[in-house]
């Protein structure tokens, strides 16, 4: 075996999660609500990492890409680019 080669890469990604938070259940309507980016702000979500990460950085623009869908069982869809 040759010597090993060490190579960097770059990734422009739009990273989903999920999780279910019981405190933000409800009953009332049936329907999924997709809540505005400010309300991220007021809800907990998960400290992600990259495991062997050398840098990262979230996209900079004006306005943060965020997309927070919430549905009746308390599951929050969370996006982030």
């Amino acid at each position: 075996m040759g010597a090993t080669q060490l190579k960097d890469y770059t990734l422009t990604m739009y990273f989903q999660q999920a999780w279910r938070d019981k405190r933000l259940s409800y009953s009332e309507i049936p329907l999924n609500l997709t809540l505005d980016n400010r309300v991220a702000d007021q809800l907990w979500v998960p400290d992600t990492y990259f495991l062997n990460d050398k840098k990262s950085f979230v996209h900079g623009v004006t306005v943060k890409n965020r997309m927070i869908r919430l549905h009746p069982d308390g599951t929050v869809l969370y996006g982030l680019r």
